[in-house]
């Protein structure tokens, strides 16, 4: 094979393989029975991979998520958390984008009183180096989290 040659499929393969790895992106599903409550006292029920809360007052609980991708610092791709209210009442939850010294620099809440399972966008458009994601729901009384998904870049 000719210089010139070897060269173009070495380019070729290198761009290929730069470009798929860029492209990549790291989604994960997390069953709402991750989450847990922020007060030791508040009562959660896990009911078929939900956190539901049956207690008679609103209790909020903290969702883990694992970074995979540390030196991002753009954020996620996307970000939903699935909440259900069958009381009427507004589930709130916020997406906290923290660096390694636990400072919040990027936060986004949604919220919604939907009787069905509704995704709440919780997209967050900055991230740390070696920072944390995590999920706080507010949760009234008969309400849940479903699961909630995150993208990263």
């Amino acid at each position: 094979m000719k210089p010139a040659n070897v060269f173009i499929h070495m380019f070729t393969a290198a761009v290929f393989l730069s470009s798929a790895s860029a492209m990549a992106a790291d989604r994960k599903t997390y069953s709402g029975s991750m989450c847990q409550p922020n007060q030791p006292s508040n009562q959660i029920t896990y009911l078929n991979g939900s956190a539901f809360n049956q207690s008679t007052s609103r209790i909020s609980v903290t969702c883990p998520i694992v970074r995979d991708n540390t030196q991002n610092t753009d954020g996620t791709r996307s970000a939903s958390v699935i909440v259900q209210s069958f009381g009427g009442q507004s589930v709130t939850c916020s997406l906290f984008s923290y660096d390694k010294n636990a400072i919040n620099i990027a936060q986004k809440t949604a919220s919604t009183t939907s009787t069905a399972p509704f995704p709440l966008n919780v997209d967050v458009n900055a991230g740390a180096e070696l920072g944390i994601y995590w999920i706080n729901c507010s949760l009234p009384p008969n309400s849940r989290v479903l699961n909630y998904d995150i993208d990263e870049f």
